[in-house]
């Protein structure tokens, strides 16, 4: 039997669209490897006016404007949409769930004590204003404001426009903001260093899509929301087969993000209290030994009742969940940057008492246990 002939007709530039072509080619394997996946082997950037009318079975695209649109119409192909950059998809779209990846911001900016919020987003663009619904309503469901501003899409790049400088220049301080994707939340970056606004102490700055290279090369590193973009790929390649087939499938299919992928521009937290500060400098001095919230309590000279209501008040989570998050960020760092540390190792710099309890953290938080994560 011969190969259907797949398009992949999205850039394969980005490491989220790269995870994406695993996923596809994950649903392939699962399915015996049945398709032949086309893209453009020089540039890696297949675009829907390069196929020509019955040379392919299915296409997996990004339909991101009307000229995208007008060549989609010329092909009688099945297509799936993989983008959510058009309100309104005619093909059947598989996609993150924008909405969901604003709540998950905003819950990371409350957790490291900030009161003011700001949103850096796209005119016209659904998944900025779907990223945007959801930020501003979980900030609002705490009597919290939110500072918004909205740029043209394919804005320049090179120059900071007066407007987002003087968008900065107006924020109360310190402020968290969330940028509708990785290069708004750089261009941010690079207007603060113009501003002489530090960030993250003055302006906490997280992106989205967690394109690694462009997140580890900005300066500071920029911590940014993780799509799930391997099961946006499998989840896509399966609709697409359903297509293929006759079969009817889901219009909208949104994806769950996989959490955020913290770097140094939110790594910061900003308690009121001032005893809270001195708890957290005590809990980074001490996480990696031996540590527990009693100890806490005795170093401040307060009650353990105290301790639990002015974390939760101030941080939204519980000391013990502070120390174990701090532990299980500096093991994940170990995992992925010191190859020669085994996991007794790894447990031990870390803080835990044992690999069990490492791993049993790891399960909870990131649904597997450590040695996944080591290089």
């Amino acid at each position: 039997m011969a190969k259907k002939r797949i398009a992949l007709a999205f850039p394969m530039g980005s490491s989220h669209l790269e995870k994406t072509a695993y996923g596809i080619r994950q649903y392939c394997n699962s399915e015996s490897d049945k398709w032949k996946l086309i893209t453009n082997p020089e540039t890696h950037i297949l675009k829907l006016s390069d196929i020509q009318q019955n040379s392919v079975d299915g296409i997996i695209a990004m339909l991101r404007n009307q000229e995208d649109l007008d060549w989609a119409s010329k092909l009688s192909t099945p297509i799936i949409n993989i983008s959510g950059t058009l309100t309104h998809s005619i093909h059947p779209r598989v996609c993150p769930d924008f909405f969901s990846m604003g709540k998950l911001a905003a819950d990371h900016f409350f957790e490291r004590g900030f009161t003011n919020f700001a949103f850096f987003g796209l005119s016209s663009t659904h998944f900025s204003k779907q990223m945007f619904m959801g930020y501003k309503q979980q900030i609002e469901q705490r009597n919290q404001a939110i500072d918004c501003l909205e740029v043209p899409f394919g804005a320049d790049f090179f120059n900071n426009d007066e407007q987002v400088l003087q968008f900065l220049k107006d924020l109360p301080l310190p402020c968290a903001i969330l940028a509708a994707h990785d290069p708004r939340a750089q261009m941010l970056i690079q207007a603060c260093e113009e501003l002489n606004l530090k960030v993250p102490e003055d302006i906490a700055i997280l992106g989205s899509n967690n394109d690694t290279v462009s997140c580890e090369f900005s300066s500071p590193p920029l911590s940014s929301i993780e799509r799930d973009d391997q099961k946006i790929g499998f989840e896509a390649a399966k609709a697409l087969d359903m297509l293929m087939r006759g079969e009817a499938c889901q219009q909208d299919l949104l994806i769950q993000p996989l959490g955020i992928q913290e770097r140094k521009s939110t790594e910061i937290f900003t308690p009121k209290h001032p005893e809270i500060k001195i708890a957290l400098d005590f809990i980074e001095q001490q996480f990696t030994q031996s540590l527990n919230v009693q100890m806490i309590c005795d170093h401040l000279g307060r009650s353990r009742r105290w301790l639990e209501y002015a974390f939760r008040e101030e941080l939204q989570q519980s000391p013990k969940h502070f120390i174990n998050e701090r532990r299980l960020k500096k093991a994940l760092h170990l995992l992925e940057s010191s190859p020669s540390f085994n996991l007794s190792q790894v447990a031990h710099s870390s803080g835990f008492s044992n690999i069990d309890q490492m791993n049993q953290l790891f399960i909870k938080k990131h649904g597997k246990r450590a040695i996944f994560f080591k290089n």
